[in-house]
Formats: structure tokens, C-alpha cells, sequence
């Protein structure tokens, strides 16, 4: 029997990353997952926020290899091997109505949010596959034990500060012992579900699945829109370097696009909707022109799925919660606490923001004070994906209107770059979720917005709820968001990086 102070269960980036951190600082730390690497992932798209935590995880703990990922400059010049893309900000075209896409001078139906003043400072797509990869490497090389392709048999709670796991690994089932346990295995729950924490799910209001995969050769959207008659010549910046959200009264389909290599395209929509059904075989035979298709084949061209991963995946219902995320001598991170959605591109930096708080907690050496921690670090996860709920579905539940749901991306963007105002300062809750004005804030939205959606939508309810929204985010309105030189053209949101 072998004992150790921390078991992770996961050995993903984040799981790969907080054991790093631990391992560095003395602590004997095992990761254990099912699988090993290389491994196909999603969950790609960076933003400033993930970059600005990272760069401080880096900093306070010490990990030089892995400063360069924090900008794609320095990432690609660095590790060439290790691919990423270009994220200089947030796109999204309009496809719905009876037209689709239409080219006017006022880009009405174009809206990208620049996040980034340089493609050298610029925030990275990550091709999970090898950053993964990299980062467990890191954690091994700092002397975490790997115990990948390992299959937990059972976790029993001895007592406290006292865990026993059987864990069969190579045919053989061996006996772990452990201080503390983190749970970073995501959907699976292996913890969490060991523990019969409660499922939550049904406090939340965003309902959507996702059929994706990674496809070669497809072509340019910035091509595209030119040969379209878009006006490219606004745009602050190549949309083809950024993330991508093509959105119809449906949904919505994500282009991510890696220097070298594939790009990552998804649909979502409601799970139980035709449209869900219908882009399946669509993704799966390639055949774009097929007039179920809502977006124009011509964005792809002939495509096709890339060898890595070979498939093509659909979900079930993506949102799922659980009701705790830590114990006395255990947590989970975010992801596996829960999931909202892939459309504001949250999930790299919600995790490493609870990579943070945890690795300070547990590294702490208080018992006392880490158990009241560990407690108030539960809640404010359950808090922050409330509130990413909220901010989410009030995006889908505005789709029938382009005006509308560009509006309502703008509580997102007040909430991401006020978290970066304030992030130095030492208000680090993700997303502006200890901010109880915030919160009121977006509850009142939202309880507006329901009110425009069940008062026929008539033109001006509309007008009223765009100011209502306008004045409610003037007090986290630091970047000139409703207020671009050109319509729907903002060159100037990004926090400032050296």
C-alpha cells in the first residue's frame, strides 16, 4: 500500500496542472485517470481572463516552462511542436431570419469584441490533444507519481484526512492511501458520484447539446464574408483569428482554427430540436450543401473529419450541476462540479481560477482555517455557475433576435473585463460572482428579458429592454461596450498585456 497526501482523479490539463503546483511544493501527489496521453478534448478557447491566471499561477508558483502559453506570440515561438491558434477576440455572424447572412455598411450582422491588441499578445485556441500532453508531462517531471490507465475499483472514506482507494492498473489491482482527494475528472464525477453528492441540474435554465468534431481543409471565413460583400475592412482584426459563433434563431456553430492543423466545429442547439438531429449526418457524410443545413456550405467547403479524432461526437444535454464541491478533505474543480456551456468560451479559465483558490487552500497547512475555506470555496463554484447559467441562457433565450443577442453577449463582456479590472486587486471570484450588485443586476435582466419574451416582442418592449440592459451594466461598463466607433466593430476591450 502506497500513501499520498493529494489524489487527483483526472490527469487533464487541470487535474495535470494543480498537481504540478503541489508536487513543486513538497507535496507527494498521485494523478490517476483511466485513459493516458496523447487523447482527443475539447473545451479549447482561451480568454483573457484564463491567460491573466495563468500567468499568476506561473509567477507565484514558479512554473518558467509553462510562461510562454500565457500569449501566442511567445507560445508558438517556444513550443512550435505544441499546436494553438490565434485568439485575438470574439466573432459572431448572423445567419438567420428568411435571408441568412446579409452584408450591410452597418455590419448588422457581424458583432466581433476584440480581446486583444496584437496577434503577438493575443490569447490562444488550445488544441487539447498536446497541451494536455504537456502539461501532465510537467506535472511528472515535478514529481507527481502517473498512475494513468488506471481504473478505480472503490474509494472508501476511513476517516478523516483518511481515504483508501483500489485502483487496478496493468492487471493488477493495488491499494492507495491518501491525506486528500481532488476530483478533476469532469463529467464522470468519479468522486463526487463515489459520495452520492447530489445532482442539481434542474436549477438550471440554459438546455443545449452539441454534435462537434475536428475537420480539415476548411476554408477561410473571412474569405467568405468578403466574397459576401462584407465590409473586412472594418474588422479589428481577422476573423479567422478568433472564435468564431456563426448564429441562427436555433443556435449556433463554433469555428476554432489552429495554426498548422484542424479547425474545431461545433453545433449547439436544444437537445430534443430537429435541427439537433438533423447536423448529425450532416457532420458525419460532409454533405454541407444538404438543405437541412442552416449555414452556407460554402463555410465548408470539402471538408472533411480529421483522422484525430475520426468521429464525430453528439451529447445529451450538456448543463449538469452538482449541489457541493468540497469537503473537509476533498473538492473537486469547476468542470466537474458542474457545466453551463461552451458559448462565452468559460471553461479553460473557470477551471484554472479554481486551480488557484485550491492549490492556495490546500498548500495553506491550516487545517482550521482550510476546512472554513474549503467550504466557502464550494459555495462561490455553485455561485459562479449559477451566474454563467443566467448569463448564458439569457444569450439563447434572446437568438430570435440578432440586435437583441448581441446585447445580451455584453453582460458577459461587463462581467469578463470587470473580473480583469479587478483581478490585481485581489477580487478574484470568477466572473464577478462575490459582487452581490452583479448579481441582482443579472437577475433583473433576465427577469426582464422573460417579460419582453412573454409580451408578444412587440418593437417597443424591445427598444425599452436594450436601454433597461444598457443603464443596468453602465457601473461595469469599463470598455465602451454598447458604444463601438463602428457598429458592431469593438477594437478597444482587451486588459493590457506585456
Amino acid at each position: 500500500m502506497t500513501h499520498w497526501d493529494v489524489v487527483i482523479l483526472g490527469a487533464s490539463f487541470s487535474g495535470s496542472l494543480i498537481a504540478a503546483i503541489l508536487a513543486k511544493n513538497g507535496l507527494n501527489v498521485a494523478l490517476v485517470d483511466s485513459a493516458t496521453h496523447p487523447r482527443f478534448a475539447i473545451g479549447e478557447s482561451s480568454t483573457p481572463s484564463a491567460d491573466l491566471i495563468l500567468s499568476s499561477l506561473v509567477q507565484d508558483y514558479e512554473l518558467d516552462e509553462l510562461a510562454p502559453l500565457c500569449r501566442y506570440g511567445s507560445w508558438t515561438q517556444t513550443y512550435p511542436e505544441i499546436r494553438c491558434g490565434c485568439k485575438r477576440g470574439f466573432s459572431y455572424v448572423w445567419h438567420g431570419g428568411d435571408s441568412g447572412y446579409q452584408a450591410t455598411a452597418n455590419h448588422n450582422c457581424e458583432l466581433l469584441v476584440t480581446a486583444s491588441e496584437s496577434n503577438e499578445l493575443a490569447d490562444t485556441q488550445w488544441y487539447r490533444t498536446d497541451i494536455d500532453q504537456f502539461i501532465f508531462e510537467q506535472a511528472i517531471n515535478l514529481g507527481a507519481s502517473d498512475w494513468t490507465s488506471s481504473t478505480i475499483e472503490t474509494i472508501q472514506h476511513v476517516e478523516p484526512q483518511s481515504w483508501s482507494l483500489a485502483v487496478t492498473r496493468a492487471g493488477q489491482t493495488e491499494r492507495m492511501r491518501a491525506d486528500f482527494l481532488i476530483d478533476t475528472s469532469g463529467a464522470s464525477g468519479v468522486l463526487l458520484s463515489s459520495l452520492d453528492i447530489a445532482d442539481v441540474t434542474q436549477l438550471l435554465r440554459t438546455n443545449t447539446a452539441a454534435v462537434f468534431s475536428h475537420f480539415d481543409h476548411v476554408p477561410s471565413c473571412e474569405d467568405w464574408l468578403a466574397q459576401s460583400q462584407a465590409r473586412t475592412k472594418d474588422f479589428p482584426y481577422s476573423i479567422d483569428h478568433s472564435a468564431v459563433h456563426h448564429v441562427t434563431e436555433e443556435g449556433w456553430l463554433w469555428q476554432l482554427r489552429f495554426r498548422g492543423g484542424p479547425t474545431s466545429v461545433g453545433f449547439v442547439t436544444t437537445p430534443d430540436s430537429s435541427e439537433f438531429r438533423e447536423m448529425k449526418p450532416i457532420f458525419e457524410t460532409g454533405q454541407w450543401d444538404h438543405p437541412k443545413n442552416r449555414f452556407p456550405a460554402s463555410l465548408f467547403g470539402g471538408s472533411q473529419c480529421s483522422s484525430i479524432p475520426g468521429q464525430v461526437f453528439s451529447t445529451g444535454r450538456l448543463q449538469r450541476l452538482r449541489e457541493s464541491g468540497a469537503g473537509p478533505d476533498w473538492a473537486a474543480l469547476p468542470s466537474t462540479v458542474g457545466f453551463i456551456d461552451p458559448l462565452h468560451s468559460t471553461g479553460i479559465a473557470h477551471s484554472l481560477s479554481g486551480i488557484q483558490r485550491l492549490a492556495k487552500i490546500i498548500l495553506s497547512g491550516n487545517s482550521t482555517s482550510a476546512r472554513e475555506q474549503l467550504q466557502a470555496y464550494s459555495q462561490s463554484i455553485l455561485t459562479e455557475h449559477r451566474l454563467i447559467d443566467e448569463m448564458v441562457s439569457g444569450c439563447y433565450r434572446s437568438l430570435w433576435s440578432f440586435e437583441l443577442f448581441s446585447a445580451w453577449t455584453m453582460v458577459y463582456f461587463a462581467a469578463a473585463t470587470t473580473f480583469e479590472k479587478n483581478y490585481n486587486s485581489g477580487r478574484r471570484d470568477f466572473l464577478c460572482s462575490d459582487d452581490s450588485s452583479f448579481l441582482k443586476t443579472v437577475s433583473r435582466l433576465s427577469q426582464s428579458l422573460d417579460q419582453l419574451n412573454a409580451s408578444g416582442r412587440c418593437e417597443k418592449r424591445i427598444v425599452e429592454h436594450l436601454n433597461f440592459l444598457r443603464d443596468q451594466l453602465a457601473p461595469y461598463n469599463h470598455v465602451g461596450l454598447f458604444e463601438p466607433s463602428i457598429p458592431g466593430m469593438y477594437a478597444r476591450t482587451a486588459a493590457e498585456k506585456t
